[in-house]
């Protein structure tokens, strides 16, 4: 994800969900089940995590929302790519506690994303708390 389509990602979540608004669905209608939980691979963590400084790093989690014109950013090979449009996600990001707060690794833009959403893809369903 580059930092444009970052930008569109978080941008969509501002405008709506965090304002309290329900995100559009691929049909322009809201979204009536949001997001419940979010899946990352290990894979994704560790290479995140090896990029921060062994004491202070971290992953800093962005909130945004799946749009038509931000859902290139998903994988290409992801099935079923328009069940995200309108749902709730997380872009992950390395960062260092430092003096000046939790900042982000500014070695490149690194964005990552596509993390599995339930729904539309809960298997196991979700459990109840």
């Amino acid at each position: 994800m580059d930092n444009r389509q970052f930008k569109s990602f978080v941008s969509a979540y501002r405008d709506s969900l965090q304002k309290g608004e329900k995100a559009k669905g691929p049909d322009g209608k809201p979204i009536e089940s949001e997001t419940d939980w979010i899946y990352f691979d290990r894979e994704t963590l560790e290479k995140l995590l090896k990029m921060t400084d062994p004491k202070t790093g971290g992953i800093k989690m962005y909130l945004g929302v799946y749009t038509k014109e931000n859902l290139d950013i998903l994988p290409k090979d992801r099935e079923d790519r328009e069940n995200y449009i309108g749902m709730l996600s997380l872009a992950l990001t390395p960062a260092n506690r430092t003096r000046q707060g939790i900042v982000d690794v500014q070695e490149e833009e690194i964005y990552e994303n596509g993390g599995t959403l339930c729904p539309p893809f809960c298997q196991p369903p979700p459990t109840e708390i």
